[in-house]
């Protein structure tokens, strides 16, 4: 049997835990889903679809990790859709195929650009998020 002051240390020390920061489980999810960010963030444009896979295959069970997964993943659909398209319209530009492909590259160009600007657009909220998830679980 536990004494009042052994019982009101340990209820002490639950209540801690519950009203407390963040568990490991929480900041190593956080971490993982950060890391996988910044790789993404700064490879070359070559190798983002590889680094955006990467991140999409992260299971991410935390409230501001998932945000933060989910809205750099759809930035870099984004981004990455559009440098498809930009290397569509340079294929398409290179061969020299007549009206049609000019006026198809121009659509592609259009395309394209709108989606880098919202893809631009996603990827500054993106790194809101990861700010403050960074900040919250103090991460580096």
């Amino acid at each position: 049997m536990l004494g009042g002051r052994t019982l009101a240390f340990v209820l002490g020390l639950l209540a801690l835990e519950c009203q407390g920061g963040p568990n490991a489980n929480e900041r190593a999810d956080a971490e993982r889903v950060v890391v996988a960010v910044r790789a993404l963030r700064e490879a070359d444009n070559e190798d983002k679809l590889a680094r955006l896979a990467a991140l999409r295959a992260i299971e991410s069970t935390g409230v501001d990790s998932s945000e933060l997964k989910r809205t750099c993943v759809s930035a870099y659909e984004l981004y990455t859709k559009g440098l498809d398209a930009v290397r569509a319209v340079k294929k398409s530009l290179s061969s020299d195929a007549g009206s049609k492909a000019a006026e198809r590259a121009g659509e592609l160009l259009l395309e394209a650009e709108r989606d880098v600007a919202a893809g631009k657009q996603q990827a500054t909220r993106c790194s809101e998020i990861e700010g403050r998830v960074v900040a919250k679980f103090k991460l580096n």
